[in-house]
C-alpha cells in the first residue's frame, strides 16, 4: 500500500474550508482574468477586486491630459488600473471616480504592458482617506 505525502485543505467534501475566505475570492478573479492587472493584484495581498469607472489626470494644470480608466483592484492606499495610455513609473498623478467616492492624488507604482491594454499599480498621496472602509 502506497502512502501520500500530500496535504489538502478543506474539509474533504470537496467544499472549500472559509480559513483562507477573502483571499480565496481574489485568487478566484486573478486566475479567471488572466489580465496584467491581476498579475499585479498578486503583489497587493489586501487587494479587492472590484470594476469602478475612472479618470486619470497627467500633467500640469494648464497641460493636463484626460484618461479613462477602470480601477480593477483596490486597497486603502492603492488602486491597480486598466488604461490605453502607458504612464511612467513615479509620474505624479490624480485620480478621481464618476460618483466621486474617489479623488485623490498619487504616483504610479508599478506598470504591467498587455497586448491592448496597461495595467498600472498607483499608490495614492493624498485625498483618499475614505476611500475603501473594510469591517
Amino acid at each position: 500500500m502506497t502512502t501520500s505525502t500530500k496535504r489538502t485543505f478543506g474539509n474533504g467534501s470537496g467544499a472549500s474550508n472559509d480559513l483562507f475566505g477573502h483571499y480565496g475570492d481574489k485568487a478566484a478573479a486573478i486566475e479567471n482574468t488572466g489580465s496584467g492587472a491581476a498579475r499585479l493584484a498578486e503583489f497587493f495581498p489586501g487587494a479587492i477586486p472590484m470594476h469602478v469607472p475612472a479618470v486619470v489626470k497627467r500633467g500640469r494644470a494648464e497641460e493636463e491630459h484626460h484618461i479613462e480608466a477602470l480601477i480593477e483592484f483596490g486597497t486603502a492606499k492603492e488602486v491597480i488600473v486598466t488604461c490605453g495610455v502607458p504612464l511612467e513609473i513615479g509620474e505624479p498623478l490624480s485620480i478621481s471616480s464618476p460618483n466621486c467616492s474617489l479623488k485623490a492624488t498619487a504616483k504610479v507604482m508599478a506598470l504591467q504592458v498587455g497586448t491592448d491594454k496597461y495595467a498600472l499599480a498607483i499608490r495614492f498621496t493624498g485625498g483618499a482617506e475614505n476611500w475603501i472602509i473594510q469591517e
